[in-house]
Parts: C-alpha cells; sequence; structure tokens
C-alpha cells in the first residue's frame, strides 16, 4: 500500500537491495534526558488534554532531534484518556520517532485497561516498530494481551505490519516531499548489519528507500534527486504517488550508483525550485563541495520560511569509516541545517 506522499526528492544510493539492519538504526540523535525530564514534568503540570496537545505541539516546533521509543511510551502515557486522543497524540510526534522495540510498544498498550483499547492502539503504533523486533519479538507483543481471541488478533495484526523506514521513518506527514540522496565515492563504503552481513552506506539507502516509496499514497506525489559531482534527477518536478510512478522510481533507485564529488546545493536548488514540495528528506555522508555549508543552510531557512516552516529531515550516515574516512564537520552543518529548516536530525553510526 503506498501512502500518499508529496515527495520531493534527492536521492543517494545504491543498486543491491540488502536484507539487514543497521546496528544503529533508529536510535539517531535523541533528546538528552535532563531536556525530556522537564518536558515530561512541564506535561504532568498540565491538567486538562487539550491544552497539554497545544503545548506539546509548540514544544516540537523548536525540537530538532528525536524521540526514543521509551521517551515516546513515557510522553504517551501521560494521557489517559481515550485511545483515540493518545493516537492523536502519537500521530503529532511521529515525525520526531526514532523507532519502536517490542518492549516500548507493550509499555504503550499497557497505558489502556482493555484488550480492545490495546487493539485500537496497537493497530495505531505498531509501523514505527524496528524490523528486526517485529521479527524476533512479536510474541512479547502477543503476551501484553489477556484473552487467545485478542491475542490471535494481535498475531494477524503483526502479520501485516510493514514498518516504515528506520532511514527516513514515518514520511505520511509531508505531502509533497523531495529525497536528496548523496551519492558520492564514500557512499560505497561498507559496514556490518546486525545480522552479521555487510552491506555498503549506499546499497542500504536504496534499500531504505524502496521501502518508503512502496509506503506512499496516491495522494501524496514526490520526485527523487541523486546528486555527486552533477544532478541525477527522476522527474523534473513531483508526481503523483501512483503504482507505476512507484515501480518506475523504484526501478530509478536500482540504477544508482556512487561517483566522485558532493554537489549538494545543486540539488537542494533543485528542489527549493519546485514550489509544491512541502518537505525534503535529505541523507548524505558529508559536507557540500559546490557551496559552503553556511550557504546551504541560510538558502534552506529562507525556503522553510518562504514555505510555511517546511521540514528538512537531515540524515547524516557515518556507519563505516573506510576507505573513506568520516567527515568532522559533517555533524555540525547538518545539526544546524535541521535547526534552520524545523527539521529533524538524525545520525547513523554503527
Amino acid at each position: 500500500m503506498f501512502k500518499a506522499l508529496a515527495v520531493c526528492l534527492l536521492l543517494f544510493t545504491v543498486s543491491v537491495h540488502c536484507q539487514g539492519f543497521v546496528r544503529g538504526c533508529g536510535s539517531g540523535v535523541s533528546l538528552s534526558t535532563p531536556a525530556f525530564n522537564k518536558l515530561l514534568k512541564s506535561l504532568k503540570a498540565i491538567h486538562y488534554p487539550s491544552p497539554r496537545e497545544t503545548y506539546l505541539e509548540s514544544y516540537l516546533k523548536d525540537l530538532h532531534v528525536g524521540f526514543t521509543g521509551a521517551q515516546t511510551a513515557q510522553i504517551m502515557a501521560v494521557w489517559t484518556v481515550d485511545d483515540s486522543t493518545k493516537l492523536a497524540v502519537f500521530n503529532i510526534m511521529s515525525r520526531w520517532i526514532l523507532g519502536l522495540t517490542a518492549k516500548d510498544i507493550v509499555t504503550i498498550l499497557d497505558t489502556a485497561q482493555f484488550d480492545e483499547s490495546k487493539l485500537t492502539l496497537l493497530s495505531g503504533v505498531v509501523h514505527l516498530i524496528y524490523e528486526p523486533e517485529l521479527k524476533e519479538h512479536a510474541q512479547t507483543i502477543i503476551n501484553a494481551f489477556q484473552y487467545p481471541e485478542d491475542q490471535n488478533k494481535a498475531k494477524t495484526m503483526l502479520k501485516g505490519v510493514r514498518p516504515v523506514s528506520c532511514l527516513f521513518g514515518d514520511v505520511s506527514s509531508i505531502k509533497r516531499p523531495y529525497f536528496i540522496i548523496d551519492v558520492s565515492r564514500s557512499m560505497s563504503n561498507k559496514f556490518e548489519l546486525a545480522n552479521g552481513t555487510y552491506s555498503t552506506r549506499l546499497a542500504y539507502v536504496q534499500q531504505e528507500l524502496v521501502k518508503t516509496l512502496e509506503e506512499l499514497t496516491p495522494s501524496q506525489e514526490f520526485n527523487i534527486v541523486a546528486f555527486s559531482i552533477r544532478l541525477y534527477e527522476w522527474k523534473p518536478k513531483l508526481v503523483s504517488a501512483t503504482t507505476t510512478n512507484v515501480n518506475s522510481a523504484i526501478d530509478w533507485v536500482d540504477a544508482l550508483d556512487v561517483h566522485s564529488a558532493t554537489d549538494m546545493y545543486k540539488a537542494f536548488k533543485f528542489a527549493f525550485a519546485d514550489t509544491n514540495c512541502d518537505g525534503i528528506f535529505l541523507l548524505t555522508d558529508g559536507q557540500p563541495t559546490d557551496a559552503s555549508g553556511s550557504t546551504i543552510v541560510k538558502a534552506a531557512a529562507k525556503w522553510s520560511a518562504s514555505h510555511n516552516n517546511a521540514p528538512i529531515t537531515a540524515i547524516l550516515f557515518e556507519a563505516g569509516d573506510s576507505p573513506y574516512p568520516n567527515d568532522p564537520g559533517a555533524k555540525p552543518f547538518m545539526k544546524s541545517l535541521a535547526a534552520a529548516a524545523n527539521g529533524v536530525y538524525k545520525d547513523l553510526e554503527k
């Protein structure tokens, strides 16, 4: 099923679909413990659900790192009202949620008293589970239900789940995004997956991007652009996420390969020129070579402000550091980019 997503996509990926999981995938960079405890205390001090929800929405506008699954579960536990309200809170947070373990999901389910309510919660949150967790610990979730009939319903539900990409996360809130993907030489670096096999950065990005494309819905639009020494545009502008277009995009992604240079600014200017784009997912492993980082940050801030605070999700892929070492300037650049453009910064290091 395709999730309706207008995605202006600048794509950086390799041509092999790898089965596996980055050891740190989804861990990203989360809100610090002191800052999170302060947020939790503030939420608990607000006694009514609606103003508490408003406070959370306001807080998220200035948050440029993610929530761990455990943090997500703790926030949802503050809302003790009906399931629909809890799921509304979850959806508000979804762009910032780095991923959920089976234990996190059980903690969320335990905020409901009855199995029927737990099933409702499960249907709304399980798509953010890490894929290995779903394969290895589904029974842990099933055991959270009291009655065999409800356990069977949960089992059936889990069998039908397609977890979102641990790289790109839940993209359903962005209706017309661009994915900007780095295909420079360093994306050929290899790293070890959690299952003990090895992948290049680019191959793993390809796998996760394909997974994201497959979740788009026809109500969304999207485009893809890869960059290295030049641009590689899939389409000249956004197109609807029809089955035909998504399949075409997957074939295009499969054919990508690495090249020299990191001409990122060209890719951004291409996305910025599409006036209908309402969000960008940038995935790279370094800094631009065709402009200074500060130039891109300023341009991104201007673009976001002129497009109703459209977000740029800045994903730094640093798993594997051979033969090309990681760029120490990439972290501050990507953090600044996310902060300037209402986005979330993610960093995969292992």
